[in-house]
């Protein structure tokens, strides 16, 4: 059985777990391994993105999530609408698994 770790990057914004300000490049994190916690690369690799108006966009790799080591996987998104957001790693074949997480961007009193 296959794992993923996955994680927000917070550099744009410190103030608050799994929050940050509309407008903000959001750098998600994905790191997959296998049942001996040995990091893997798994067949395929995806992300998908649910903005809070319920449009999905999908995120592949290759070409738009970049690779930076083995099993370390991580794609930049612009947090450009306020609200809830949720975003989905799966990966295929060797390695197979999923992991769901949320995010949220805040309200900004600036158009």
């Amino acid at each position: 059985m296959a794992t993923t770790d996955i994680s927000f990057d917070y550099r744009y914004n410190y103030s608050a777990p799994y929050s940050c300000d509309r407008g903000d490049l959001i750098r998600l994190f994905a790191s997959f391994f296998d049942e001996s916690s040995l990091v893997l690369d798994p067949d395929t690799v995806k992300l998908r993105v649910k903005k809070p108006d319920g449009s999905e966009t999908a995120y592949n790799y290759p070409p738009e999530i970049t690779k930076t080591g083995i099993g370390q996987y991580y794609c930049d998104i612009n947090a450009n609408v306020e609200g809830t957001w949720y975003y989905r790693w799966e990966c295929t074949g060797t390695g197979q698994c999923a992991a769901e997480r949320v995010f949220t961007v805040k309200h900004s009193y600036f158009s």
